[in-house]
């Protein structure tokens, strides 16, 4: 049984392993410090939007068939089908996007078996191992919060990924998931014991991740190795566990920090701890100097019109922050009664591409676009940013950027004709 391995990942870059502890279902943290971070989802729309199987409850069941299951995941459509190994299952009922119901149908032997779910558009997901026909409850022996023991994010973003670990003997070695566990990720106010007030505590799905070999096995695998993110929170600080079910979420066994986990027992004093500060602020930004006019023509798109922000430990990287969201909008001009401050439904706005980051000290992130009109006339444009996932936005203009404000007269200017 493992107590604490060497985490083994390579080094990233600076500023991903600022940023480590992603959405992404193959990232794993390599580094115990831990900066303010957030959900890679933003980088990997496909990933987000993508099915996903992460338990079947019970997980085990007869060979002959006929075990009315949950099957539980993310980005579920009605119209589904679900198959154990090559078989469908029957009885299919759609619960949410999130669970599905069915029978299983019979299988030919004993022995775990993939669940894979396909949406009526084509897009599926499965969980490997997702139910061992012929199986039985089985007993945690040891679990832990792998990684990290304590995360820091903002406002309107949710933590990176966190990782729990667990053992069960005969079952999490060689390789494979063990196909009896049920992970989840809990988090609740500090002070709580989860283990005996669950329900103080929002409770994730833990994502299947890998297998990690064992202190008594250095050429084995005996450990099974679990991801999930705590959604977005308010400002405040929060405690976090993860547990583990044998028996299809009959019972739970607790886990916390320490190399021994739930071995000795659950120490609730040993939880993670998840702080959440106030939303980042955009320090400056404004329309690059030479960005202030365009011409083109209809249906034509002008020049690149650049634009930069300053966000002090943020911006400056080499590459594009998942902090900031940047665009361009395009309307009447101040002379035509033009605010997009405002007046931001006045305008159409459009996402700008990140184009690199000036050298220090100024440590400047900057992004452009080009702009189109479909028909000649005179325009204004102005750049946005966000630092919380287009909660609010700063607005800059051409001349002092947005120190002095922003002013409607010195918005850039689109001539087309």
């Amino acid at each position: 049984m493992q107590r604490n391995n060497l985490w083994t990942s390579l080094l990233l870059l600076a500023l991903i392993a600022a940023l480590c502890g992603s959405l992404l279902p193959t990232a794993s943290c390599d580094t115990k410090t831990n900066a303010a971070q957030s959900d890679d989802a933003d980088d990997d729309d496909d990933d987000a939007d993508a099915v996903k199987v992460l338990a079947v409850q019970p997980p085990y069941g007869p060979i002959e068939g006929g075990t009315a299951v949950a099957v539980l995941g993310r980005n579920f459509i009605d119209q589904a089908s679900v198959t154990f190994g090559d078989s469908e299952a029957t009885d299919f009922e759609f619960i949410s996007d999130n669970e599905v119901r069915v029978s299983t149908p019979p299988a030919d032997s004993a022995g775990a078996v993939r669940v894979t779910l396909t949406n009526a558009d084509g897009g599926s997901g499965s969980l490997v191992n997702g139910f061992r026909y012929g199986g039985e409850p089985v007993q945690i022996d040891w679990c832990n919060i792998q990684h990290p023991d304590n995360y820091v994010a903002y406002e309107y973003f949710p933590s990176g990924t966190i990782y729990g670990r667990v053992y069960v003997e005969g079952c999490t070695e060689g390789g494979e998931r063990c196909a009896e566990l049920i992970g989840a990720l809990g988090y609740g106010p500090t002070g709580v014991d989860p283990s005996t007030d669950p329900t103080q505590f929002g409770w994730e799905l833990a994502e299947y991740n890998t297998d990690w070999p064992g202190d008594e096995a250095k050429e084995g695998e005996n450990n099974d190795e679990y991801m999930a993110v705590i959604p977005a929170q308010s400002a405040g600080q929060y405690s976090y566990a993860y547990r583990f079910s044998g028996d299809g979420g009959q019972t739970w066994t607790y886990c916390d920090t320490r190399d021994e986990g739930a071995d000795p027992g659950f120490d609730a004093g040993a939880l993670g701890l998840f702080e959440v500060r106030d939303e980042l602020q955009v320090d400056w930004c404004v329309i690059v100097e030479g960005s202030q006019a365009r011409s083109t023509a209809p249906d034509v798109e002008s020049d690149p019109i650049y634009g930069q922000i300053w966000i002090e430990g943020i911006t400056g990287r080499e590459v594009n922050s998942p902090w900031v969201s940047a665009q361009i909008g395009v309307g009447p001009t101040s002379g035509q009664g033009g605010d997009p401050q405002s007046q931001p439904a006045d305008y159409d706005w459009f996402d700008a591409e990140f184009n690199g980051s000036s050298l220090a000290p100024e440590d400047n992130s900057e992004y452009m676009r080009g702009l189109t009109r479909a028909s000649a006339g005179s325009y204004g444009y102005a750049f946005r940013f966000s630092s919380n996932n287009a909660h609010s936005w700063t607005y800059c203009d051409t001349g002092d950027g947005s120190n002095d404000g922003f002013q409607p007269g010195n918005m850039g200017l689109l001539t087309v004709e």
